[in-house]
């Protein structure tokens, strides 16, 4: 069929690209989804390769980035489960110590988008909190997923900016990055996806903001 041979373009395409940290993250995400289960494998496997002595996966080039090295989190969870191999099980324990401890963070507590900056960006809604959640941590995903909307939304527009000085306390961004609030927007469904039954409350708080970002994009 013509859509399974775009697929498999698509697929082949992914894989011959270099990529960072996110890059790497989300192409394993999406062949897991896609129930690839063995290539996504295969790109933790990568991605635990280039692990640095902190924790952070997927690294190449300078590693300055605190929430993309954890795009990979809920895909390597799964390969943990699926392999039990000792390697990605000691991989997934470092990456959750950056993602829980080590991570350079606000007096909130919300993880900052880089190292270097003290800086919140609205792709740290996707990067983080689905892999704390994926690890069972629903509490933490909620705190930086509600504190990266509590900085980000603008009632103005009614969408989410881009990027947020904490030092300064000023927008550096107030712009409506158009993929930024798709960030947000794959980010809030997979956490809502992934939490518990009894978390009702917070699953309709996650659906009224979704609502909020289609209605204004379109």
């Amino acid at each position: 069929m013509q859509s399974e041979k775009i697929l498999s373009a698509v697929k082949q395409a992914s894989l011959t690209m270099q990529r960072y940290n996110w890059e790497q993250g989300v192409a394993a995400q999406a062949f897991l989804e896609a129930g690839d289960a063995e290539t996504a494998i295969l790109m933790v496997v990568e991605s635990v390769h280039r692990q640095t002595a902190d924790g952070r996966c997927s690294q190449i080039g300078e590693p300055l980035a605190a929430t993309d090295p954890c795009s990979v989190g809920e895909a390597l969870i799964d390969a943990c489960e699926q392999t039990k191999e000792p390697d990605l099980l000691r991989a997934k324990d470092k990456l959750l110590h950056w993602a829980l401890s080590a991570a350079p963070r606000n007096a909130d507590g919300l993880v900052y988008h880089l190292c270097d900056r003290q800086e919140i960006w609205v792709d740290s809604m996707y990067m983080l909190p689905p892999f704390l959640a994926r690890a069972g941590y629903c509490d933490e995903a909620l705190q930086q997923l509600n504190g990266y909307w509590r900085l980000l939304w603008n009632s103005e527009n009614g969408l989410l900016a881009h990027r947020w000085d904490d030092s300064a306390k000023r927008f550096v961004r107030k712009d409506a990055w158009a993929v930024g609030n798709g960030w947000a927007a794959a980010g809030m469904v997979r956490v809502r996806s992934l939490l518990p039954a009894d978390y009702e409350a917070e699953r309709q708080q996650i659906t009224l903001r979704l609502k909020k970002l289609l209605e204004t994009a379109v």
